[in-house]
């Protein structure tokens, strides 16, 4: 399996989990004209690849086949799954086959497009950038804002720092959280302070066992009373470095991240960093995917003078004053369905519901789109040593 086939798999995954929906009619342009004129863009731009924002009727991508260059590949990203599947099902996408040059990459998500595009190398920097010009205004509007993303995000290439990293690690944690061994384990030995703040009446609640868990733990009781953005400003109040990186009790950052902290951290102007995060389902071989459920992004590493949760629950962080990037292939690993089962998990989404006061409404699925873990590792490994870091035009919250 080869990375442009995962994202035929990927999208043809999201598309059965929308509805099908009808695509308006374009202005009718020509595709044999079209696509020379995509192919003039690509010449002239020096690039291997293209990148063509919006599927329209299919048919420019239908011309393009039968006319691309040696060793050139095209990723069609279109945001609308739902008319993605009324055309391959209505037979009009022949020319998509997992094997083929051109793939489509369907799906809701913005940074779902940016982020399988970067991994593939069909960035700006190597791929040239159009838009469909069969696209109507609705659509244009929202592909043309997409394209500008990806023409404004920018590779980082930073040096490994000589100097320790200053680097704090937290948590806001219950006692009663199943796998806290394996949460602990995976702090490296240079981590020199861990805070916790535990959702207790006092520290007398929580086992003596989990408050030594590890050298430099400091450990806060607070119950949660409904509020995770006190919790978690108790938790930042509570740090002493200029950097902190925090995680949930349910997440396990692997080997690869927890090496290139110290260089993330050293990008000059960069005052904090996303990580996609991969949530195992139904087992630890698949990830969701799709529909916001990946990359589901998550700011998790940030310079902490100044920084602030907000909302009582699905809280933002404020006050992050800098520019913030991405590490793509470094993604938080979210056990969450594999270390509760579905009572357990509705009983975490209706506190979210309690917290919300009404605001949000939460309901377990019995299945989401769903991926192999080793293609989403495919098409991370595609690209090179040491991790692909992105400096992003605008901050995803």
């Amino acid at each position: 399996m080869t990375p442009l086939e995962v994202v035929h798999r990927y999208s043809r995954e999201v598309m059965c989990f929308c509805r099908p929906e009808q695509a308006p009619q374009g202005p009718g342009r020509d595709p044999e004209k079209e696509a020379e004129r995509c192919l003039r863009l690509l010449e002239k731009s020096g690039r291997q690849d293209l990148v063509l924002f919006g599927l329209g009727s299919g048919r420019l991508a239908g011309a393009l086949d039968q006319r691309l260059p040696q060793g050139t590949r095209v990723l069609v990203c279109d945001l609308t799954p739902g008319r993605v599947r009324s055309l391959f099902e209505a037979g009009g996408l022949d020319w998509w086959r997992p094997e083929g040059r051109i793939q489509v990459l369907a799906d809701t998500s913005p940074w779902a497009h940016l982020c399988l595009a970067a991994l593939l190398g069909m960035d700006a920097e190597h791929a040239c950038l159009t838009l469909n010009s069969e696209l109507q205004d609705t659509d244009k509007t929202r592909l043309r804002a997409l394209q500008k993303v990806f023409a404004r995000a920018e590779a980082l290439d930073i040096p490994c720092p000589d100097a320790e990293p200053d680097i704090g690690a937290a948590a806001v944690l219950a006692p009663t959280e199943p796998g806290l061994e394996r949460f602990f384990a995976q702090f490296p030995d240079w981590v020199r302070e861990l805070v916790v703040v535990w959702d207790a009446p006092d520290l007398d609640a929580v086992p003596e066992a989990l408050k030594s868990a590890r050298p430099g733990i400091k450990n806060l009781a607070q119950p949660l009373n409904e509020d995770f953005a006190a919790q978690r400003n108790r938790m930042l109040a509570a740090c002493s470095r200029d950097w902190v990186l925090y995680l949930d009790a349910d997440e396990v950052l692997g080997e690869d991240a927890w090496r290139a902290l110290p260089r993330l951290t050293a990008a000059p102007g960069v005052a904090g960093w996303y990580f996609p995060r991969q949530t195992f389902f139904p087992d630890e071989q698949h990830c969701r995917i799709g529909l916001g459920l990946w990359p589901d992004l998550q700011l998790r590493l940030l310079r902490r003078p100044g920084a602030r949760f907000e909302n009582p629950v699905h809280e933002r962080l404020r006050g992050v004053s800098g520019k913030v990037g991405l590490a793509l292939d470094l993604p938080i690993l979210h056990l969450s369905h594999l270390r509760k089962g579905p009572c357990e998990l509705r009983q975490k989404l209706a506190l979210f519901d309690r917290a919300s006061k009404g605001r949000v409404s939460h309901a377990l699925s019995t299945d989401y789109p769903h991926l192999e873990r080793r293609a989403l590792d495919l098409v991370a490994a595609a690209g090179e040593n040491p991790p692909r870091l992105v400096l992003l035009p605008e901050n995803p919250d």
